[in-house]
C-alpha cells in the first residue's frame, strides 16, 4: 500500500537529499509489478518453509517498501505467488513481515478513505473497509501470531491481504470510481 501524500513528503524529508530519496523510489519501483501485470490478479500459495531464505525475502522486501515510500508490501506485488507482506506504518517504526495471514474476525463498522498502492501509479480511489479487524498468521520463524487492529493499520493489512488474494482496489471500489481507475490505467497512446 502507498503512503498518503503527507507521509511521502514526510519521507522524503527525512532525507538530506530528496533528489537522492526520488531516486532511490523510482529504483526500487522497478522492482514492484504494475497493473495489470498477471501475477496481481492471481492467489498466493501458503508458504511452508520458514527458513533463511523466507527471511532474506522480507528484508529484501522491507528495503523496497521503505524506498518506494510505502507502508505495506506483498509478495504478489514483487511476482511471488506467497502469502507474505511486510508493513511499516511509522517511519520509526519496526519493519514486520506476516505470513499466511487470515481474517478471522471484522467489525461491522467500515469507513471509506481514499487508498493508493505501489502497484498503480499515483491512482488513489475511495474503498469502504471495516474499521476493525483481528488476523491470524506467522513470524517469519513459523510461530503464531494474532493482530487485533483498528484504523489506518487495520486498512493496511486489509490492503496487502487483498494482494494475496488476487484483489486490488479496483475490486474494492464503487462503480464510478471503478471506471475513472480503468480510464486513468489504460495505455496512453
Amino acid at each position: 500500500m502507498e503512503s498518503s501524500a503527507a507521509q511521502r513528503d514526510a519521507a522524503a524529508s527525512r532525507d538530506t537529499d530528496s533528489a537522492d530519496s526520488a531516486q532511490r523510489r523510482e529504483m526500487a519501483l522497478r522492482h514492484v509489478r504494475q497493473y495489470p501485470d498477471p501475477v496481481l490478479k492471481q492467489s498466493a500459495l501458503e508458504v511452508t518453509e520458514f527458513d533463511a531464505e523466507l527471511r532474506a525475502l522480507a528484508e529484501r522486501m522491507f528495503s523496497i517498501m521503505r524506498d518506494a515510500w510505502g507502508v505495506g508490501l506483498a509478495a504478489p506485488q514483487l511476482g511471488l505467488r506467497l502469502r507474505l507482506f511486510t508493513w511499516q506504518i511509522e517511519s520509526d517504526d519496526e519493519p514486520q513481515a506476516l505470513v499466511n495471514p487470515v481474517i478471522t474476525w471484522r467489525s461491522d463498522a467500515t469507513d471509506v478513505d481514499d487508498e493508493g498502492c505501489l502497484s498503480l501509479g499515483e491512482l488513489r480511489v475511495p474503498v469502504e473497509r471495516p474499521v476493525a479487524i483481528k488476523v491470524t498468521g506467522k513470524d517469519l520463524d513459523g510461530n503464531d501470531v494474532v493482530y487485533e487492529l483498528e484504523g489506518f493499520e487495520a486498512r493496511v493489512f486489509q490492503h496487502e491481504i487483498d494482494h494475496l488474494d488476487g484483489t486490488l482496489l479496483m475490486d474494492r471500489t464503487d462503480t464510478d470510481s471503478r471506471k475513472q481507475a480503468f480510464a486513468y490505467l489504460r495505455p496512453k497512446p
